[in-house]
């Protein structure tokens, strides 16, 4: 059995038509919003994305943070 891109799309209620986000749509202005609805305290995060010296961060960066 598969998981299809329908599947995801029902169950996430979210279009699959369009252009998809890509990380350099990100800004660091953009990464406050984004660090707010995740929880965490911007300074940390932006430390975090200078740190990487991109506009991402890890996903263990973010389990260490929600642990």
């Amino acid at each position: 059995m598969t998981i299809s891109l329908d599947d995801v799309s029902c169950l996430l209620h979210t279009p699959i038509i369009g252009q998809f986000p890509t990380a350099s749509n990100v800004s660091f202005g953009d990464a406050d919003l984004l660090f707010e609805l995740l929880g965490v305290e911007s300074s940390n995060g932006k430390a975090e994305m200078r740190h990487l010296k991109c506009r991402h961060v890890h996903l263990s960066w973010l389990r260490d943070v929600y642990e």
